[in-house]
């Protein structure tokens, strides 16, 4: 259920999940908890997140809407790169709000009737917020039949001090889920 409600022991249970988020300029160890989930099956990608912030007053949200500009606002990003090859990432991002962005690799629009599937709930929540989202496969262009390298990237921005802080997945050796 997308409702921005994780409950981690049961409907998480078992499902991939990081927590190593390092600030995206300096290279340092995130001030700011923050842990998330991953899964898939043949139509959508499943992804969860709870983001801790000992300044829940100053997050900031004012989108509600599905592909509106989130900037300037608290968001998670997970950047989906379906060839595995570090040049062509799909970016599904959500807001407190559960207000989404898209932007697909190689500029393609995000018409309306595309993104309609998008779907993310976020919410408040003692000491941070959290977020879950079902990102359909289909909006983004695939490979073909066969085992692939696929990678991602997940991004949080912290509107208060104006910084993101970073979890990459680069290969098999580094970063590894």
């Amino acid at each position: 259920v997308i409702d921005g409600v994780i409950d981690a022991d049961k409907e998480w249970k078992g499902v991939p999940t990081a927590n190593a988020f390092l600030d995206n300029e300096q290279g340092t160890p995130s001030p700011y908890p923050g842990q998330f989930w991953l899964a898939y099956d043949d139509k959508y990608i499943y992804f969860a997140a709870r983001l801790g912030d000992p300044q829940v007053e100053t997050l900031k949200a004012t989108e509600y809407r599905t592909n509106a500009s989130l900037d300037g606002e608290d968001y998670i990003l997970l950047g989906v790169d379906p060839f595995g090859e570090l040049s062509d990432f799909n970016n599904f991002s959500m807001n407190v709000l559960g207000g989404t962005n898209i932007k697909i690799a190689g500029g393609r629009a995000a018409k309306r009737e595309w993104v309609g599937d998008f779907v993310a709930k976020g919410r408040k929540i003692s000491g941070g917020w959290e977020a879950e989202a079902r990102i359909p496969w289909n909006l983004m262009r695939l490979p073909g039949a066969g085992k692939h390298d696929l990678r991602i990237n997940v991004c949080r921005y912290v509107s208060h001090n104006q910084r993101k802080y970073v979890w990459c997945y680069t290969g098999a050796d580094q970063n590894d889920m």
